[in-house]
């Protein structure tokens, strides 16, 4: 919830998986699988889980959205019902990294979290995080790499690594309910906009420096 009380709803639709959270008195999760038209569903899944949350629309304090990297479709379509959602409520919007998101929800103590999007033409959009008693911090800027320099990457940290691509079978995959986690235990990751104002991230820029391995554990 807001800081004011009021509840947040996450949309997502940067893969097939569409899903809708809210984070209020009750929370609720709800989702489908498609392929494409993701935006024609929005307005079904919304409404179901206002329904199961038992609000209203102009109940509603934020909106927080998957902004990217990802489906270019999917993104679209999120974003435009969910800024015309914050549009209608008169609500902020949050544009949420899908690298972030999803790291949230994997990153565990000891190791490092390595989360690779696909971002077309041989390359990956890449970040890497770490998690100390909970608290999950990133240990690389989002940047573009190569497959070949993901492994090089991976092969020179100097702690165990996990990596995941959500695209992957059985691989993780963003979802509404990790942009809520993301939203309350990291506000400061937010790209929050005024109504209306979400913007997506097809891709990601190449990073300024060459990419070096995290520096060890504290105590390792």
């Amino acid at each position: 919830m807001t800081a004011d009380g009021r509840p947040i709803i996450a949309l997502e639709a940067s893969t097939s998986l569409v899903s809708c959270s809210i984070h209020g008195e009750f929370d609720v999760d709800v989702s489908t699988v498609a392929a494409a038209r993701q935006v024609e569903l929005f307005p079904e899944i919304v409404a179901r889980a206002l329904a199961a949350a038992r609000i209203t629309v102009s109940q509603l304090g934020m909106v927080v959205v998957g902004a990217g990297p990802g489906s270019y479709i999917g993104l679209r379509s999120a974003l435009a019902f969910g800024n015309a959602l914050s549009h209608a409520v008169g609500s902020p919007i949050a544009g949420v990294s899908t690298l972030d998101s999803i790291a949230i929800d994997v990153a565990r103590d000891g190791r490092v979290a390595v989360v690779a999007l696909e971002a077309g033409r041989d390359r990956l959009n890449v970040a890497a995080y770490r998690s100390a008693g909970g608290a999950v911090d990133r240990n690389l800027e989002p940047c573009l790499m190569s497959h070949a320099e993901l492994d090089q990457y991976v092969a020179a940290c100097p702690e165990p690594v996990d990596v995941y691509r959500p695209r992957v079978a059985g691989a993780p995959a963003p979802t509404a309910r990790g942009h809520l986690k993301l939203a309350l235990l990291r506000p400061d990751w937010l790209a929050v906009a005024p109504p209306g104002g979400a913007v997506p991230v097809y891709s990601l820029p190449a990073a300024a420096e060459p990419v070096r391995p995290p520096s060890p554990l504290p105590g390792a």
